[in-house]
């Protein structure tokens, strides 16, 4: 298992530009189906409440924490075995 981070130049949230948002998703989903890549979340959950731009992990639409909440998501995941719990 891998820890994958990607440098963002000038802090560009790249979940919040359709753009670059597409470009990430559509390149998760490529090598999910012809690459064999185990993903296992996608967005650090806290990042969008710190950022106050949702008030739980789950409410932020490009977060996997939709998949451990088992909301609608955008991406599929391979869940592991955690307790999901919001305050």
């Amino acid at each position: 298992m891998y820890f994958l981070t990607f440098q963002i130049v000038g802090w560009v949230d790249i979940f919040t530009r359709r753009i670059y948002r597409d470009i990430v998703i559509d390149s998760f989903r490529y090598c999910q189906n012809n690459k064999g890549l185990n993903l296992f979340a996608y967005v650090i959950h806290n990042n969008p409440v710190n950022a106050g731009i949702v008030t739980r992990p789950e409410d932020y639409l490009y977060s996997s924490a939709r998949n451990y909440a088992e909301l609608e998501n955008v991406l599929d995941v391979i869940k592991l075995d955690l307790t999901w719990k919001t305050a």
